[in-house]
């Protein structure tokens, strides 16, 4: 008897101790908040910026480009004008015209002294060109994997890298849908050339795509980026 009592008392305590673990136990805002400052008192984006996230700053520039028509000429102009680093990150990198573009620019800055680190996604990149990546790691740049195919990783290896993470000389960044693959080429005009937009921002914004690529870069390669190569000092207007 005391032992079926003992028992049922240790199902229920099970029980409770589950929902408990069930519930977020975070409380909600179920009212509407009332607003102190305007939206042009310098104090309306500090508490925003504080609330929120990242700080609210002035000194950026957004330009959006849609399809690869406008996204590859813009990317690749914005590498060949780099000067000290290259980071880039995405989900997708297959073999094609678009992948010897960039590995054709992407050699010639690492040749140039320019810093160019790519991570690619251990499943999405499986199919980048080795070839491509041997001349690229020859004349200076690295190349790593995210989380690739190894014993010991299996129940991880699901959770991949798609963000689209890209920056110039931590001054101009890129991100977005597109990637590295030939379907993206055209203007979306047939079902073979997919739609897509990239956005690339510069000021304070390419510091938040910078952080996106660190954050993953930094336990893939053993390397944490520092200095103004990748953080350069911004002077607000």
């Amino acid at each position: 008897m005391w032992t079926a009592f003992v028992a049922g008392a240790l199902a229920v305590a099970f029980v409770i101790i589950l929902l408990l673990n069930l519930s977020t136990g975070e409380k909600k805002v179920t009212k509407p908040l009332p607003g102190r400052y305007s939206i042009d008192d310098p104090q309306f984006l500090l508490t925003m910026g504080t609330l929120f996230g990242p700080p609210l700053v002035d000194g950026n520039s957004v330009e959006d480009f849609q399809n690869g028509d406008e996204i590859f000429p813009a990317m690749l102009s914005a590498f060949r004008a780099a000067r000290r680093t290259i980071n880039f990150s995405a989900y997708i990198w297959e073999p094609g015209r678009v992948s010897d573009q960039f590995f054709e620019v992407l050699t010639e800055r690492a040749r140039a002294g320019v810093e160019v680190r790519v991570l690619l996604d251990g499943l999405g990149g499986l199919r980048a060109p080795g070839d491509k990546i041997k001349r690229l790691t020859e004349a200076g740049g690295r190349v790593c994997r995210f989380r690739p195919m190894r014993l010991g990783g299996l129940m991880r290896f699901h959770r991949r890298n798609h963000r689209r993470a890209i920056v110039v000389d931590g001054e101009v960044g890129f991100t977005g849908g597109a990637a590295i693959g030939d379907k993206w080429l055209g203007n979306a005009s047939n079902p073979e050339e997919w739609r897509d937009t990239m956005v690339q921002v510069t000021g304070p914004l390419a510091r938040s795509v910078q952080s996106a690529f660190v954050t993953l870069w930094a336990p893939s390669a053993g390397e944490m980026l520092m200095g103004d190569g990748h953080y350069p000092p911004h002077e607000p207007d």
